[in-house]
């Protein structure tokens, strides 16, 4: 932004200035992101063994539920949903940490329009992961949709080829001579 603003890319010590400012958000992202898949990971693995462990037992088969496509917006036993949940939470809890940080190197409020002004903040980031939560439930239900389409018409082709293939076999033995041969 200091090339458009003043003509420059600044001195040397703001460079490293900015850089070491955006490299802490940055980690800060990065560790987000590794907290996220850490948390899919072990509701995946754990989902997954006692899925194994169901089905080796035979018991409860019948009250396997279908992971998708997500009928409700909570259901701790859908391993999709724990894992968005969780996903949801470590997102909001990095957007208060950022403002919190923020907050603090801009002091105390003065006003109550400022306090207001932080109250406010924290409550969008506290709906923007609810909204992370709602897309990604989206996000799960269009790309099973996508993909049962996907392989709904791949089992259409498949099966119109192989019946294709017995209608071409069917007629091959009516026309072919060589079980006709006198």
């Amino acid at each position: 932004m200091n090339i458009p603003l003043y003509g420059t890319i600044g001195t040397p010590q703001e460079i490293i200035a900015d850089i070491i400012s955006l490299s802490f958000y940055f980690i800060l992202e990065a560790l987000q992101f590794a907290i996220v898949f850490i948390f899919a990971s072990i509701v995946a693995n754990s989902y997954l063994r006692s899925l194994e462990i169901m089905t080796k037992k035979n018991k409860h088969s019948n009250k396997i539920e279908h992971i998708l496509p997500i009928k409700s917006f909570i259901n701790w036993y859908n391993p999709l949903l724990r894992a968005a949940c969780f996903s949801s939470i470590t997102v909001t809890a990095f957007k208060f940490f950022a403002r919190i940080i923020t907050d603090i190197d801009a002091g105390a409020p003065v006003s109550f329009g400022e306090v207001m002004i932080m109250i406010v903040n924290y409550l969008t980031d506290a709906v923007y992961g609810l909204v992370a939560y709602v897309v990604a439930i989206i996000i799960f239900n269009l790309l099973f949709e996508k993909l049962t389409k996907s392989s709904n018409s791949d089992n259409y082709d498949n099966s119109n080829n192989s019946i294709n293939k017995n209608n071409k076999n069917k007629a091959d033995e009516k026309n072919s001579s060589a079980l006709f041969e006198d």
